[in-house]
């Protein structure tokens, strides 16, 4: 399977759990920009990197510490790791 279609696919897998918590979500599909899925939720915005194989680079953590966001909003970085089950198989890092 190639990388995009592993990461398109963990997006996915973003999305559905966010959705069964009553977000409403968006992929930037193909995208190389700096959130993979945007998260809305009446109370609260999630905006989220999503790594599947590899670290962040210092670079690119940076830049979402960085990021501007809204009071509302957190910036998350959500990382696979394969072999797990569901309960397992994310990290989730958050930065306000």
């Amino acid at each position: 399977m190639s990388n995009y279609r592993k990461g398109a696919q963990a997006e996915r897998e973003v999305c559905h759990i966010l959705e069964e918590l009553g977000y409403k979500c968006t992929r930037s599909a193909g995208s190389k920009g700096q959130w993979d899925v945007i998260a809305i939720h009446p109370q609260h915005i999630r905006l989220i990197q999503v790594k599947v194989e590899g670290a962040m680079t210092p670079i690119e953590l940076e830049q979402i510490k960085l990021y501007n966001a809204p009071m509302v909003c957190s910036k998350e970085v959500w990382t696979r790791r394969p072999g797990k089950t569901l309960e397992e198989r994310w990290i989730v890092e958050i930065y306000r």
